[in-house]
């Protein structure tokens, strides 16, 4: 007679039935290993979450700092020369000479 490898199992029970006694008798342990890792995962998940915001918030700044100090004078610039521009053409126009081509 060959021994039984599972302990507390007949012979006569079949995997199902073997399987479906040892998930009930171990269903507690499973249950608190779930929640266990669960918590683990979401709080790996917020720490995550928290850098992330963090590091994005610094970049926002970052460009946004940029744009004021590098992009915003150029514009600035750009539409003082297009006054002076249009200035020109209107004192060339009431002086009656023809006006110049404009660099573009």
């Amino acid at each position: 007679m060959a021994s039984n490898p599972v302990a507390g199992s007949t012979p006569n029970e079949g995997i199902l039935a073997k399987t479906r006694r040892l998930v009930r008798e171990n269903a507690p342990v499973v249950a608190r290993k779930v929640a266990r890792t669960t918590m683990e995962v979401a709080q790996t998940t917020m720490e995550v979450g928290m850098k992330v915001a963090k590091s994005t918030g610094k970049a926002a700044f970052i460009t946004g700092t940029s744009v004021l100090i590098l992009v915003l004078p150029l514009m600035m610039e750009m539409e003082k020369e297009q006054q002076y521009n249009e200035l020109e053409l209107q004192h060339s126009t009431l002086l009656g000479v023809a006006p110049s081509a404009s660099p573009q």
